[in-house]
C-alpha cells in the first residue's frame, strides 16, 4: 500500500486496489471497477464506461476480506480520462461515506 500527499490536498491518498460497484443516483443498472486510490474526501477508479462529468453516483466499494463490511457513498463526478486500453479513468468527491 502506497500513501502520498501533494500540498494542494487536504487529505493523504491511499493506492488501493478493491472492486466498486456503481450506479446513478436514483436509479440505473450497476456497473463494475477496480479503485486506484482512495482519500477522506476523494475516489479514483477505472471502469469500462464513462459516467458524465457532473454525475453523481452511488457506490460501494469492498475491500474482499470478510471481516470489512463494504464501504458505501455517493461520489460526484469531476473528471473521466480515457485509457489507453479502452478503459476510463475516473475522479471524483466523495459524499456521506458509511
Amino acid at each position: 500500500m502506497k500513501f502520498y500527499r501533494s500540498d494542494k490536498r487536504g487529505f493523504i491518498r491511499m493506492d488501493t486496489e478493491a472492486e466498486i460497484s456503481y450506479s446513478p443516483r436514483g436509479g440505473g443498472s450497476v456497473r463494475t471497477g477496480l479503485t486506484r486510490n482512495l482519500s477522506h474526501t476523494g475516489l479514483q477508479f477505472e471502469t469500462g464506461e464513462a459516467p458524465v462529468r457532473g454525475a453523481v453516483l452511488d457506490v460501494e466499494i469492498r475491500t474482499g476480506d470478510g471481516k470489512f463490511a463494504p464501504m458505501r457513498g455517493r461520489l460526484v463526478v469531476i473528471r473521466v480520462e480515457p485509457l489507453e486500453n479502452g478503459r476510463f479513468l475516473v475522479a471524483g468527491k466523495l459524499q456521506d461515506v458509511k
